[in-house]
């Protein structure tokens, strides 16, 4: 059946601009809007995407989604000079990221400009160290364990988290970063009898599969450097306290307590190029790409002099980010998006196209304009495409254009095509005659839920002297705001002292993750590293579990229970949902969802 990237893949401009492609011509491309960009993106075969920033990128990938199979988001790491790992959810999604690309998962790319020009693991390195265990394997179930901790997993009791594996008699379970649930993997001796899926909460299997994946959660896989080697990237000009900082700096590093990233700058390394391998190089709005890039280096070269003189980083970590020209070198097949007329600073292009076309109308509560509009460009010649995303949605258009008397069908052949397909965001390319509305210019695209507070989280600062209750650290006292000079930036710190006297800096940005201490009683301070305060939720998540499994069979019972079944959800509802004009927190639509 034909499609909608049939139909823009058969125009002459198109077939000659992917033909470029394959050609492995480098090509800048002007006035196309984000339909069109995407559609080449899914179009051009394997190819790599950079956005100006994260936010683009996300959006870039949404629309590219409905359209093509193996669209894969790459984010840039968080930080490159400072000895300490990202975020579990940010380096889960970078390392899912980087073993789908090495599996052949990641057809498209999409990433930040910031991204291409941070360093990555050798490609051949990483790509030895993704494991499958399937049935009928004979792998050594203690060798397997140690090759779960080389690949960055930590071994525990009993799986908590993700990048967790545990171990019992003749039982493996492993929590691969690239998987939504935890896997248990059966020994009969030395072979692998059964695997089943585990649900993370009661720790009882759910299913069984014939093999599972477990993608590394580290950078590196060597031993760390010599310590000599690392110590020689101390700053020359320190005074006494500085040294003792960069020289504890050093340490940490040898031990391979820095978190992978600071190994890297010591392992053999790819480009995200090198590591993509030979893909169509796209940037989404050329001109903001090359401009974020040479703002990115900039910072990090000024962050990067001011850590140093302070012993705070070492030199080798400067590495990690490479300059705009070496990070775009040996680039290929190229297209080069542009909004506004301006050189192409990644290459001189081999060929130049200008489109004449615009975004599509919005549709949000105004129907009737669609049937009218969509009869002004079949009178002028213009195919047209309502991409509704979904049946219902296709049935509302159909009984519309059927009150204003507009003829319609749904594979291409009677000039106005109404049909399920999926494209988050419409275009009209005059150059082309082709005039595509998609969902969002129909009922809306909802915003993005605002993160939830936690119960007890503070609205403003937390009060000197009053507890608080940080997710990894656990309990402690705040001892005020203190302002913190860090890499040249002034910025605010809520100081939380523990046990012992230790203390930790966080963030104001960061105080989400504090929250206030509730119950009544005077607690005693934990101690700082988190060891203490994961035992005392572990306790806690047992209690839950108990807990959970008497309200599994209460909701059994109200599951068998006779009551009147609701229409589900439809396309009249969604509108009316998009109309709202606020942000809904994660309760909200929590509430939508349980009651509409």
């Amino acid at each position: 059946m034909t499609s909608l990237k049939d139909i823009f893949a058969s125009f002459p401009e198109v077939k000659k601009i992917l033909a470029d492609c394959r050609d492995q011509k480098k090509v800048s491309v002007f006035g196309m809007q984000l339909f069109s960009r995407a559609m080449i993106a899914a179009l051009a075969g394997e190819a790599l995407v950079v956005c100006p920033d994260y936010f683009t990128a996300s959006k870039f990938a949404d629309q590219l989604s409905g359209i093509a199979v193996g669209v894969t988001l790459l984010k840039e790491r968080e930080e490159v000079l400072l000895a300490r790992g990202a975020t579990s959810a940010s380096a889960r999604e970078r390392f899912t990221a980087l073993g789908d690309i090495c599996t052949g998962k990641a057809r498209v790319i999409v990433t930040t400009a910031q991204a291409l020009m941070q360093i990555y693991p050798a490609r051949a390195e990483f790509e030895r160290h993704i494991m499958t265990v399937r049935t009928g394997d004979t792998p050594d179930p203690l060798k397997l364990g140690e090759e779960l901790v080389k690949n960055g997993y930590r071994r525990e009791d009993q799986l908590n988290d993700a990048c967790r594996f545990a171990r019992r008699g003749d039982i493996l379970d492993v929590y691969p970063v690239n998987a939504s649930c935890p896997y248990r993997i059966e020994f009969f001796g030395d072979e692998v009898e059964k695997i089943t899926e585990i649900d993370p909460d009661t720790q009882l299997s759910v299913r069984q599969v014939q093999s599972v994946e477990i993608y590394p959660f580290t950078d590196v896989f060597g031993e760390a450097p010599d310590i000599v080697k690392i110590k020689s990237g101390i700053c020359k000009n320190l005074d006494s306290d500085c040294r003792v900082r960069a020289e504890e700096l050093a340490d940490m590093v040898s031990r391979g307590e820095a978190g992978s990233g600071a190994l890297l700058a010591y392992a053999q390394h790819d480009s995200l190029l090198g590591f993509c391998g030979d893909r169509v190089f796209i940037a989404d709005e050329c001109k903001r790409v090359y401009d974020s890039m040479e703002v990115y280096f900039t910072e990090h070269k000024q962050r990067f002099e001011s850590l140093y003189a302070k012993g705070e980083t070492l030199s080798d970590f400067f590495g990690q980010v490479l300059e705009p020209r070496a990070a775009a070198e040996n680039i290929r097949a190229a297209v080069t998006f542009h909004s506004v007329t301006s050189s192409n600073r990644f290459f001189d292009p081999d060929e130049l196209y200008v489109f004449r076309s615009m975004a599509a109308p919005r549709y949000v509560g105004n129907h009737d304009q669609l049937a009218s509009d969509v009869e002004n460009w079949r009178e002028r010649g213009y195919e047209t495409a309502i991409c509704c995303g979904s049946a219902a949605l296709k049935e509302r258009v159909a009984d519309l254009f059927a009150q204003h008397n507009v003829g319609w069908s749904d594979n291409y052949t009677a000039g106005v095509t109404v049909t399920a397909e999926k494209t988050g965001w419409g275009e009209i390319i005059h150059d082309l005659k082709l005039a595509v509305i998609g969902e969002n210019d129909l009922v809306g695209k909802r915003n993005q839920p605002v993160r939830r507070r936690r119960r007890g989280s503070f609205i403003g600062e937390p009060k000197t002297g009053e507890y608080v209750v940080h997710d990894v650290h656990g309990i402690g006292v705040c001892e005020g705001v203190k302002k913190v000079d860090v890499g040249g930036a002034v910025r605010d710190y809520v100081v939380v002292g523990y046990a012992g006297g230790a203390k930790l800096y966080v963030p104001v940005e960061s105080m989400d993750r504090l929250s206030r201490y509730v119950s009544g009683e005077t607690p005693r301070l934990s101690k700082m590293g988190g060891a203490e305060f994961a035992k005392q939720k572990l306790k806690a998540r047992e209690s839950i579990k108990k807990l959970a499994f008497d309200l599994k069979e209460l909701y059994a019972q109200r599951f068998k229970a006779d009551a009147y079944r609701y229409s589900e959800d439809d396309s009249l509802l969604r509108e009316f949902e998009n109309t709202f004009e606020f942000t809904e927190t994660e309760d909200q639509l929590k509430a939508e969802e349980e009651c509409l």
